[in-house]
């Protein structure tokens, strides 16, 4: 079974149609449509599609391993690329400018499942703003060296000493971050505003 056909089936399954899971997984409905069609045979978007649909990235990318994280629960875990410094939020963007860098010998590692380049990082979400999908402790694996479009989840700095992490949406020629908690408002990029860094894996530690 091919890409298309698996995400057609686990979006029927779920009731969507390809303008509802669009919006839910921040995808364009032209991709979705290209994807179950057959004309794309792959996308960057795996995992957001994946977990808007319920489904494991892997059994949607390769219809391996289990559908469900219920399914998938006895698989080993997904290999270690290396490790990452834990920046705080006020260290993230002078960081990545390279502009007095912290002491990464004093920073917390942590493992990431993506693979690590030079430049790649960790932050602590620390508000409720990106909830449920990101709540408070969640770690962010951040890479700045990506190029960053509509859609994708990025740490956003407002050219002073703060730091952001919304969903990057664009409204024309302006780009917009939303939150995902609705208790909070949609707000327009800052005027000096930057993506220092797309973020491209999450995990939560329980305990």
């Amino acid at each position: 079974m091919s890409l298309g056909k698996r995400l057609k089936e686990a979006r029927e399954k779920a009731g969507y149609s390809q303008a509802a899971l669009a919006r839910k997984a921040g995808v364009s409905q032209p991709v979705i449509s290209d994807i179950e069609s057959g004309e794309q045979t792959e996308t960057r978007k795996l995992a957001q599609l994946a977990k808007a649909l319920n489904v494991t990235a892997e059994w949607l990318g390769s219809g391996r391993g289990g559908r469900t994280d219920a399914d998938a629960n006895v698989r080993p875990g997904p290999a270690i690329r290396g490790s990452v410094p834990l920046l705080s939020w006020v260290q993230a963007g002078p960081f990545t400018l390279a502009i007095d860098p912290p002491d990464l010998d004093e920073c917390e590692l942590i493992p990431a499942i993506t693979p690590v380049r030079a430049r790649t990082f960790a932050l602590r979400v620390e508000n409720d703003s990106m909830a449920p999908d990101f709540p408070p402790g969640t770690i962010l694996i951040v890479e700045p060296d990506t190029d960053h479009k509509a859609g994708d989840f990025v740490i956003v700095g407002n050219g002073a000493a703060e730091a952001t992490f919304k969903q990057l949406v664009r409204d024309g020629d302006d780009w917009l971050l939303r939150p995902m908690n609705p208790q909070y408002p949609m707000k327009p990029m800052p005027e000096n505003g930057r993506v220092i860094g797309v973020v491209v894996a999450a995990t939560r530690k329980l305990r």
